[in-house]
């Protein structure tokens, strides 16, 4: 008797199976918000924020004003500057803002900077 039911118990998990029922966990809040964060690009708003603040620190007021971080690619910020000048100054003191960064602001993970002349709002 015994034998039956264990064959009818796996039929009837072999029919679920069949039609794909697939439960999951119920979901944290924690990664709810952070999910809705992400698809709301708020997350990347809070971000260049702070990549803003932390470049204005690294490169201090004159050039900051001088200059503007973009995007952070595989570890590269590209930063639009107004001249060469500017490019070659930033270029000198290269190791010294990534140590800044780093150190400031790890959560970026920035290994490298790229400099590109063009207009700087």
């Amino acid at each position: 008797m015994k034998e039956e039911s264990d064959e009818i118990v796996l039929h009837r998990v072999a029919e679920d199976v069949g039609r794909k029922q697939i439960y999951h966990r119920p979901k944290t809040m924690r990664s709810l918000v952070s999910t809705l964060l992400a698809r709301r690009g708020y997350a990347q708003e809070n971000s260049a924020d702070r990549c803003r603040e932390v470049w204005r620190s690294a490169v201090g007021e004159r050039i900051a004003r001088a200059s503007l971080p973009g995007k952070i690619r595989k570890g590269v910020l590209t930063v639009i500057v107004e001249n060469s000048v500017v490019v070659q100054e930033l270029s000198m003191q290269r190791q010294a803002i990534l140590k800044h960064m780093g150190k400031e602001a790890p959560e970026l993970k920035v290994v490298g900077l790229k400099f590109r002349v063009g207009a700087v709002k």
